[in-house]
């Protein structure tokens, strides 16, 4: 009986709001002509959509348009169901300025009892849901100027004689109305999906360039998203997509696809020219360097012949020119009296003092293993391949937004716990962050890490910026943001389980890796960014900034393990314009391998705000 009564009080709204709408077409005709022309194409209306916003997961929608996709919406009508709310129950729907890409705040409309509220589906309205701390309810419906044989929709022509209803909602002999007949014109390639999909298959609908529309008969939004702050200007819609000099090289490029063989470091080496130099003649590094558990290591002492020849092997000429002219004092002055001499031909210098860096070096390459031949021959096949070829087919846009490229990025998410992005924003705006980023490094200072210890390992510089702060930033929350919104409308359950407990995002981190000769830290040793589970990160997203960047030259990739620490899964170069989305979690240790020139980055996690604040607040009470 509820279910039927619910029905009946749906078509009830649909005649009340269809009567509103001609009504508004005969008035706007001599005061508002555009509008009175636009309304006049109303042909058609959706069903009703039913939604609640839980209060206890704290959720929200993202910013985005009901259609920028061509799947013929026009009109959006929201009616509020929310008895007795208040200011501060939070809830509102936020519009922003026309545009895509415009985050300036129009106005806030509170989800008062029975207040209706209609605006543009298209660009004109671009909106966003803020979190509530009561259950939110909706009943939202969608007028059609264009067909879409993709979702059922009801012809209208006047409300009393398509709707069957009055606005009391008695029911007239009519009946319903009747839907429209499966034989309409096609749909625009990039149609919504069904209403009655939970959530959108492979071939749904094709988001908005900055943001998602929600699904018509998704009955919960997501759980929880973040929009990006109103002060934060984003670059003029008018941006395109970068030159073909300028662009990011194919996906399938990104892997340098892990390690190629069997103890190499990133094809930069051979595994046996690891050396370990000492000077013999200061005891106590003679006797630390017979402590070290070398493995296969090479062990070297200075004072030998043959010292010359394994440095110009491994270290290169200007180290063996400085101890042949400068003796074994000259060369301990500027390397120490132990030294590492790792297989890209890096030198880790002054090893006595960093005691705990030089075992973990020498750990590292005995234990990390090159990727498995079939996880190279998987990635080439289900992700690097088939994004380049959509990225190359899209043209200007953002072509990781179309459903083609949805399907493969969700699917490699679910697989692989990571997913890498080209030609991410549009042009201009990945070339104005590069540009702030650059003016930053004068504010950067060194990253730190949860001890002293390990943050010997870390040598970039950083700085946290809130997004309102760099308007720059703007694009890429807004993209961002309509990336998770897209992640977490994907089919795949492994995918929404690990994003259901997002409720925020962090400030933006610019970080630069120096990518000096001296010192040899411009690199971050393996680590997971949520190891223990506990500090509230739930996905990295990190963006590069680095034009005419060559891996084999400049270094700087990021390392992607499999969960087991050892194995490669694969290599990413840090090049211009290029996203890295991965789980904060211990499926994906990482590392940035040693840059060899300035390497910029800028990361967000996302995250469960009341986890990630119990956490700093127990790190600064000592535990």
């Amino acid at each position: 009986g509820g279910g039927v009564a619910a029905e009946t009080d749906a078509l009830a709204l649909a005649g009340c709001i269809e009567e509103l709408i001609v009504g508004l077409k005969q008035q706007a005709q001599g005061q508002v002509p555009s509008v009175a022309s636009a309304l006049a194409g109303v042909r058609w209306r959706s069903e009703s959509m039913l939604t609640c916003y839980p209060a206890e997961s704290r959720a929200r929608y993202f910013r985005h348009t009901d259609n920028s996709s061509g799947n013929g919406r026009l009109l959006t009508a929201v009616l509020y169901l929310n008895e007795s709310w208040q200011p501060g129950h939070g809830g509102e729907l936020r519009l922003f300025e026309p545009g895509a890409e415009n985050l300036k705040v129009r106005k806030e409309v509170e989800p008062l009892w029975n207040r209706l509220l209609l605006f543009w589906s298209d660009d004109r309205s671009p909106h966003e849901v803020l979190s509530a701390c009561k259950d939110r309810f909706a009943a939202t419906i969608w007028f059609y100027d264009q067909p879409n044989q993709n979702v059922p929709l009801f012809e209208i022509s006047s409300p009393r004689s398509t709707s069957g209803y009055t606005c009391a909602g008695s029911p007239q002999t009519a009946g319903a109305p009747s839907p429209v007949p499966a034989a309409a014109a096609p749909p625009p390639a990039s149609a919504a999906p069904p209403p009655a999909a939970a959530a959108p298959p492979p071939a749904a609908a094709a988001p908005p360039p900055a943001a998602v529309a929600p699904p018509p008969a998704a009955v919960v939004p997501p759980p929880a998203a973040v929009a990006p702050p109103p002060a934060a200007a984003a670059p003029p819609p008018a941006a395109v997509a970068p030159p073909p000099a300028a662009a990011a090289p194919p996906p399938a490029a990104v892997a340098a696809a892990s390690v190629p063989s069997a103890g190499t470091g990133a094809g930069r080496g051979a595994r046996g020219k690891l050396t370990l130099f000492f000077n013999s003649q200061d005891p106590q590094s003679a006797e630390f360097a017979a402590s070290l558990n070398l493995g296969s290591a090479q062990r070297m002492d200075l004072h030998l012949p043959l010292a010359a020849m394994a440095l110009e092997e491994t270290a290169g000429t200007r180290f063996s020119e400085l101890l042949q002219s400068g003796g074994v004092e000259a060369l301990v002055q500027e390397c120490g009296s132990i030294f590492l001499v790792l297989p890209g031909g890096e030198v880790l210098r002054h090893g006595g003092d960093e005691r705990w860096m030089l075992q973990y070096e020498l750990d590292y390459w005995q234990q990390v293993q090159p990727a498995a031949p079939e996880t190279v021959q998987r990635l080439t096949e289900t992700l690097w391949e088939p994004l380049a070829a959509l990225r190359s087919a899209q043209g200007e846009g953002l072509w990781w937004t179309r459903p083609g490229a949805v399907d493969v990025w969700g699917k490699a998410l679910a697989a692989e716990n990571f997913i890498v992005l080209d030609d991410f924003l549009p042009f201009q705006a990945a070339a104005a962050l590069q540009s702030a980023a650059r003016i930053l490094k004068d504010q950067m200072s060194p990253g730190k890490t949860d001890s002293d210890l390990s943050a010997k390992g870390r040598g970039d510089q950083i700085v946290w910026k809130a997004p309102q702060s760099v308007p720059e930033l703007g694009a890429l929350v807004e993209h961002l943001n309509a990336l998770v919104s897209l992640m977490m409308e994907l089919p795949q359950e492994a995918v929404q389980t690990r994003l259901a407990q997002v409720s925020a995002l962090s400030d933006a981190q610019f970080a630069m890796f120096p990518g000096e000769a001296s010192p040899d830290d411009a690199r971050y040793i393996r680590h997971v960014d949520n190891e223990d589970g506990l500090n509230g990160r739930l996905l990295t997203c990190t963006f590069y900034l680095n034009s005419e960047w060559e891996a084999r030259e400049h270094g700087g990739e990021l390392r992607l393990f499999e969960p087991d620490q050892c194995r490669v899964k694969t290599d990413v170069a840090p090049v211009m314009n290029r996203l890295v989305a991965f789980f904060s979690d211990s499926v994906v240790p990482h590392e940035v391998r040693r840059a060899r020139r300035e390497r910029y980055a800028i990361t967000i996690w996302y995250l469960n705000q009341e986890l990630h604040l119990a956490y700093h607040e127990a790190e600064d009470e000592g535990q």
